[in-house]
């Protein structure tokens, strides 16, 4: 899929890192320093901090996996989403407002590559990895960190960037 997907220009994938509060960063996300398009994603909170035990957010039974691989983060807490319906649901309902982890984190990732491939089909993964890494917003220490990667995603920063017209103007 890297190399061959999309006609060989490869796709855009993103992996999560996984929710053990340290090191390391679970398959395949681990994987992302050697597979191009590939990103590792992390969770942050509402606060823009990076997900951890003691961020203000009040989930205090997990964290963000933190290593070299985590690429960017992105929203990961008390995220709004549907759900089956009875028992086999979370809340009973047709949603739940507390869906958590990198598992609700990565979604937001894969969804900005897809915008930005929208914009411009003809990238290839590795130039939609890089898209997002280059347009987040930097959390923590300045610069690259193993704990939220290039920073918070921001999907506009990401789609001027992408887009031909804003090249253009």
């Amino acid at each position: 899929a890297a190399t061959d997907g999309r006609g060989g220009r490869g796709c855009a994938m993103a992996a999560a890192s996984g929710n053990s509060e340290g090191v390391p960063v679970i398959y395949p996300a681990r994987l992302s320093p050697t597979v191009p398009g590939l990103l590792a994603v992390g969770a942050s909170n509402e606060w823009d901090q990076r997900k951890s035990p003691t961020s203000l957010d009040g989930e205090t039974w997990w964290g963000s996996s933190a290593g070299p691989e985590v690429d960017v983060v992105a929203p990961g807490v008390h995220i709004f989403t549907t759900d089956m319906m009875g028992a086999a649901g979370y809340a009973g309902g047709n949603y739940t407002p507390k869906f958590n982890g990198t598992s609700s984190a990565t979604p937001h990732a894969a969804g900005l590559m897809a915008l930005i491939l929208s914009l411009d089909p003809e990238l290839r993964g590795w130039e939609v990895e890089e898209l997002v890494k280059m347009t987040t917003v930097d959390l923590g220490v300045a610069g690259r960190d193993n704990f939220t990667g290039y920073g918070r995603i921001d999907a506009r920063r990401a789609l001027e960037a992408a887009s031909k017209l804003w090249y253009e103007i």
